[in-house]
C-alpha cells in the first residue's frame, strides 16, 4: 500500500511541476516586449532638394510636358535628376552640333525680361503676360491700343481697353462667364460705334459658348 501511495504522490508531483512550467513559459511569452516598429527602416522617398524644386516649379513649368514632369518626380537620385535636366534641354536644342544651347539661353532671357517688365505685385514670370512671353517668345508685331479708324477717331478708351482685355484673359482661360461679364462692362464704356461693335460681338460669342456648354434642362 505504501508503494501505491508513493507512486501516486510521485505522479502528482510531476503533474504539478508540468503545469507550473507551462505557466512560467506562458507568462514569459506574454511579458516579452513587442518589437519596436520605430526601429524598422522606413522606405520613405527623400524630399526633393530646393534646387530641383525651383527648376521644376519656377524655371520650366510652362514648357515641361506632363509625362516629363511625372518621369522627373519618379527619379531617385540627384545624378538621375542632373541627367534628366541635361537631356531635357538637349531635346530642345535647335542646333545640337554647337556647344551652346540656343533655346535654353533664349528661354532664360525671356524669364529675365518677364521679371523686369511684367512684375506688378507678383513676379513677372507668374503673370499672364509673362507666361505667354516665356512660352512663346517675343511677338512678331505689337499693335498699339487706341488706333484711330478711317476717320481718324480713336476706337477705344483706357476703360474700354481694360475691360476688353480682361475679358480676353478670362476667355483664354476658358472662364466664359467672367469673360461675358467683362465684355458687358466694356460695352458700357464704349464711346464710339467701332468699339461698341467689337465688345458686343465678343459678348455674343461668350454667351453662345455658355449656352452650348450648358447641360440640357
Amino acid at each position: 500500500m505504501s508503494k501505491v501511495k508513493f507512486a501516486f504522490s510521485f505522479m502528482l508531483s510531476l503533474l504539478v511541476l508540468s503545469f507550473g512550467s507551462a505557466a512560467v513559459f506562458a507568462q514569459g511569452d506574454k511579458e516579452k516586449p513587442s518589437e519596436d516598429i520605430t526601429n524598422k527602416v522606413r522606405n520613405v522617398k527623400p524630399e526633393l532638394k530646393d534646387v530641383y524644386k525651383k527648376w521644376l516649379t519656377t524655371d520650366v513649368p510652362y514648357i515641361i510636358t506632363g509625362a516629363e514632369k511625372k518621369a522627373f518626380l519618379a527619379l531617385q537620385t540627384d545624378e538621375e535628376r542632373e541627367n534628366f535636366i541635361e537631356n531635357f534641354w538637349r531635346r530642345r536644342d535647335p542646333n545640337p552640333d554647337t556647344e551652346e544651347n540656343e533655346f535654353r539661353e533664349q528661354y532664360y532671357e525671356r524669364i529675365a525680361y518677364a521679371n523686369e517688365h511684367f512684375t506688378s505685385g507678383i513676379p513677372g514670370w507668374k503673370t499672364d503676360r509673362g507666361r505667354i512671353y516665356i512660352a512663346w517668345g517675343k511677338p512678331d508685331e505689337i499693335e498699339p491700343d487706341g488706333l484711330p479708324n478711317a476717320r481718324n477717331i480713336p476706337t477705344s478708351t483706357l476703360q474700354s481697353n481694360i475691360w476688353y482685355h480682361l475679358g480676353l484673359a478670362h476667355y483664354l482661360r476658358g472662364d466664359f462667364e467672367r469673360a461675358l461679364t467683362a465684355y458687358r462692362e466694356a460695352e458700357k464704356v464704349s464711346k464710339n460705334p467701332d468699339m461698341l461693335v467689337a465688345t458686343t460681338h465678343r459678348s455674343m460669342l461668350q454667351a453662345s459658348r455658355i449656352f452650348w456648354r450648358a447641360p440640357d434642362p
